[in-house]
């Protein structure tokens, strides 16, 4: 069973969608949109489409029909695969505007970044988190692959990574994870590390209430953390190649992340851990 798709898309009419995960989206058009018209198009368009396809892999009840969605999209994504009817839709009436080298090169990223999706899958469908290094490892895949895309779409560059773009890439998706800790975790989705869960005895159990008070303790530990790295590892942004304008939007936008740890975590302590069967049903 899959979510509406319908319902999905008309969260992303608006050219920043209508969500906080789309904040990234909002700052650079704040900035770049009315100097890049055309790279703007491409940018609205290409984050549509992934951020639907986000939303598919994290609400859907069923793992199995939305990880064919997701096969299905990275084929497309192939030069030599026909593309798919999301991607016709989306994709297609704008990539001509990048040329032929870019275009192939911003499909990569975006073939790379849907590995993450899939790894999220994996995750959602054995209810097992994953260890820390491995934890790092998808947030590396899953949010260097988005920077590449869209530094790609705005500047034509693709910036080469340094060795705190690992930490920063780590600090943004731990981020990310911690803001939908609740909404990831009444889906099945366990974007907690393994050790984080023996540490914090964080136990889900199938069909069963969250642990509010463990989260609640969990997220004030780790906030700090992140609010940290984000801090320290920053800055280089700076060091990949990128237009400065470019880093410096990024930058600020990491920067801000900061901000947003700052509020306590609302949770609503009658949300469940959903059971096995209802995600796992095919």
């Amino acid at each position: 069973m899959l979510p509406d798709l319908e319902q999905i898309q008309a969260r992303y009419q608006e050219p920043s969608g209508q969500t906080d995960k789309v904040a990234a989206a909002r700052y650079l058009l704040k900035f770049a949109g009315p100097l890049f018209p055309v790279r703007t198009r491409v940018f609205e368009a290409v984050n549509r489409y992934c951020r639907i396809l986000d939303d598919l892999v994290d609400e859907s009840p069923s793992v199995a029909p939305v990880r064919e969605v997701i096969l299905t999209e990275r084929k497309g994504l192939l030069s030599d695969r026909p593309h798919t009817e999301l991607q016709k839709q989306y994709l297609d009436p704008v990539l001509t505007a990048l040329g032929e080298d870019q275009g192939k090169a911003l499909n990569r990223h975006m073939f790379r970044l849907f590995g993450g999706f899939l790894v999220d899958l994996d995750v959602k469908k054995e209810q097992r988190p994953l260890s820390a290094a491995q934890l790092k490892t998808r947030n590396f895949l899953h949010c260097w692959s988005a920077v590449a895309a869209f530094s790609l779409i705005w500047s034509g560059i693709q910036p080469i990574p340094v060795r705190d773009s690992v930490s920063l890439m780590n600090a943004w998706g731990s981020y990310d994870n911690l803001a939908d800790l609740q909404e990831d975790l009444t889906h099945g989705l366990i974007l907690v590390s393994r050790e984080e869960v023996d540490n914090f005895n964080l136990q889900f159990k199938d069909g069963e209430n969250l642990p509010a008070d463990q989260l609640r303790g969990y997220y004030q530990r780790k906030r700090r953390i992140i609010s940290v790295e984000l801090n320290r590892c920053s800055g280089s942004v700076f060091k990949v190649g990128l237009p400065a304008w470019l880093a410096f939007c990024y930058f600020a936008y990491f920067q801000t992340r900061r901000l947003k740890l700052l509020g306590p975590l609302v949770m609503d302590d009658g949300a469940k851990f959903p059971a096995s069967r209802d995600v796992r049903t095919l």
